[in-house]
């Protein structure tokens, strides 16, 4: 009986907090632009409706393709089980502002070590019927799954029918906290080779 109230309470401990120290969050490096990012298609950086700071991230699509789409990201190394929670500011502006089908998006993207995806998660920000010229933040979050080694935030547009507008993006942020759970080996699953993980460690008086 002893040895299993030990048990349930290791099992209770965690590995505690990690964080993952966004880039130049706010765009504003080398005064002004993506240092720390990775872009694609059109990425700019601009002046015209900056949340802090003198500047901000702007994002329009292609107009060579449906569902083109254009931003920026950044990847950080993980592992299964870890729970991962992007925020950014969104805007868009009268004087370009998104219409039809257009929207802002945050994503967390699932990679594995050779950099394949795995699955991804989305949240939706602007569209063509918010606020204009007007600063709100949005949240994506979720727990990594297996097979796991980078998470990757993505901040972005996406183009569906050529339509017009740009998104701006500003202050983003993007951090992990090690769940406590019974997944004691980490693959995203609980099920009995935890038991025997666990068992394992505790015997080695890990």
């Amino acid at each position: 009986m002893k040895k299993q109230l030990m048990a349930v309470a290791a099992l209770g401990v965690c590995a505690g907090a990690a964080f993952g120290q966004v880039a130049n969050p706010s765009f504003e490096d080398n005064g002004g632009g993506f240092s720390g990012w990775s872009t694609f298609e059109q990425a700019f950086v601009d002046t015209t409706i900056a949340r802090t700071g003198t500047f901000a991230a702007k994002f329009f699509g292609n107009f060579s393709q449906q569902y083109a789409a254009s931003g920026a990201y950044q990847d950080f190394p993980t592992t299964p089980g870890t729970t991962w929670t992007g925020t950014g500011w969104f805007a868009h502006t009268a004087g370009d502002p998104l219409v039809g089908q257009n929207i802002g998006l945050i994503n967390i993207e699932w990679r594995r070590a050779d950099g394949t995806l795995i699955s991804y998660l989305t949240t939706t920000t602007v569209t063509s019927t918010s606020a204009l010229d007007t600063w709100q933040q949005y949240t994506v979050s979720g727990v990594a799954p297996a097979e796991t080694a980078t998470a990757r935030l993505v901040v972005l547009i996406l183009q569906p029918n050529f339509e017009g507008g740009s998104v701006w993006v500003d202050d983003v942020a993007f951090s992990s906290q090690v769940n406590c759970s019974a997944d004691f080996n980490n693959d995203g699953v609980v099920d009995f080779f935890d038991y025997l993980d666990f068992v394992a460690a505790f015997s080695s008086g890990c």
